[in-house]
């Protein structure tokens, strides 16, 4: 199921502090430009991933929510 842009940077933000990193300590649209990440995951019925690294989390980002992950995956937290 797709979720919107919304609830996609809601996403990031718990991933980010499930953690440890506090929201206070970094300005989420420094390490992602939001309007070009929705036009990105959202612009058609492909699934594309977009991964990043933020505050030394790395994060897979895709039309169905995010996650982090190690080099040796994806982890559910």
């Amino acid at each position: 199921m797709k979720i919107s842009i919304d609830s996609l940077t809601i996403d990031i933000i718990d991933v980010l502090e499930e953690h440890g990193v506090e929201n206070e300590s970094y300005i989420l649209h420094e390490y992602i430009d939001l309007d070009a990440l929705e036009q990105l995951v959202f612009s058609n019925d492909t699934l594309i991933e977009v991964q990043t690294t933020i505050e030394g989390v790395q994060l897979s980002i895709t039309q169905h929510g995010v996650e982090a992950f190690t080099g040796d995956g994806p982890t559910n937290e």
